[in-house]
């Protein structure tokens, strides 16, 4: 079994070149559900941080698309707990982890290069395409 402790569990904790080895995918179950855990946990707080340092800055709109971050944990969780064919599973859990993944690089992105509150729709774009179906 692989050393699931070496998983990141914070932003900070983030080695994107390391992402797709850290996170590939594994047809055993419990491994799989611990992977997709600490993915929901890497989302919910990067949609935390976006939320508390960019919110003010966002209209109706643009805080609606925030929400839609939680396109990537329903269908992670989807995975998680329904009974899918493993080739479909594995193909979808590829999917979704490809639109994290380019949504992270961009949220690591914006981090270095914009000040808090600065440039919301830079964050708009970020979320249009992790949103997108």
């Amino acid at each position: 079994m692989e050393n699931l402790n070496t998983l990141p569990r914070t932003i900070e904790e983030i080695d994107i070149t390391r992402f797709d080895e850290d996170f590939l995918y594994d047809p055993n179950p419990e491994i799989l559900a611990e992977k997709i855990d600490a993915l929901l946990s890497l989302m919910k707080q990067i949609e935390t941080k976006l939320k508390e340092n960019f919110l003010h800055n966002l209209d109706y709109s643009q805080n609606q698309k925030l929400e839609n971050l939680n396109y990537c944990s329903c269908h992670l969780t989807r995975i998680k707990e329904t009974s899918l064919s493993s080739n479909y599973k594995k193909e979808y859990y590829q999917r979704i982890l490809k639109e994290i993944k380019n949504f992270i690089i961009e949220y690591q992105a914006l981090e270095q290069s914009h000040p808090v509150h600065e440039n919301s729709s830079n964050i708009t774009n970020s979320i249009q395409k992790v949103t997108r179906n």
